[in-house]
């Protein structure tokens, strides 16, 4: 910084070129000609960088290499018109996926990206006391989700051919058999997919002591007629024995 009355005339002719200098470099500065020259060529690396792009598919982040189909892209231009909106028309999408896969709409879960729908998962499937086992390198965040869950996230390096090790897996649960056959039980009874004696059977436990396991996991009994008839079924043979 010059001080007062000390700035001469080489010193002000030098920050004047300085500065007519700056203004060539400046876009600001520049003439339409050039700026337009610029924006040119900063166009044609952009164009470039986006080719390139396109021909790339990340395998990591389990991305679709083909991209939206026309029909998806037709969709999603007709949705934004409902950009300012919170509601908008939901179009069918559950049913549509429901029917495709043989289930009902209210198994049907929607979610923004998949992250959200295995943070469901997470809290729906691994209180504290479970585990998750996985390969490695996956969608890390299926991990990330057990640990902030209280759960054991246990991960498994992929083989040298890149498909998963299904014995090493298995081994590192650290649960005999028995234990893997008991925790499918519980899981499959608890989803209605068993009934107590199916799961118990599955289990190799007698009812009574799979009554005792799943109050120790705080899973309740949910007793139909069905099952009741079943349990008659199998006391009326036992007396006649």
């Amino acid at each position: 910084m010059y001080k007062s009355g000390s700035a001469t005339r080489r010193c002000f002719m030098s920050g004047l070129a300085a500065t007519f200098g700056i203004s060539r470099l400046s876009p600001f500065g520049s003439t339409t000609q050039e700026r337009r020259q610029v924006q040119k060529s900063a166009d044609a690396v952009r164009t470039d960088l986006q080719s390139e792009y396109d021909k790339m598919v990340k395998l990591s982040s389990n991305e679709n290499p083909y991209g939206p189909s026309e029909a998806v892209m037709k969709a999603m231009t007709g949705a934004w018109k409902y950009a300012n909106r919170y509601g908008y028309p939901e179009g069918g999408i559950t049913e549509a996926i429901a029917a495709h896969h043989g289930v009902t709409p209210d198994q049907v879960l929607l979610g923004s990206g998949s992250a959200e729908v295995l943070k469901a998962a997470d809290d729906a499937f691994l209180p504290g006391h479970l585990k998750v086992v996985g390969v490695e390198p996956t969608f890390e965040v299926v991990y990330r989700f057990a640990t902030n869950s209280r759960a054991e996230a246990i991960t498994v390096p992929l083989r040298d051919d890149h498909t998963a090790d299904m014995n090493e897996i298995v081994r590192v649960t650290r649960m005999t058999e028995q234990e893997l056959a008991q925790t499918l039980a519980v899981t499959l009874f608890e989803k209605d997919k068993l009934t107590l004696g199916q799961a118990a059977r599955l289990a190799g436990l007698s009812q009574w002591a799979f009554r005792d396991l799943l109050a120790v996991q705080g899973i309740p009994l949910h007793y139909d007629v069905a099952e009741l008839e079943q349990d008659l079924a199998t006391l009326q043979a036992m007396g006649q024995r």
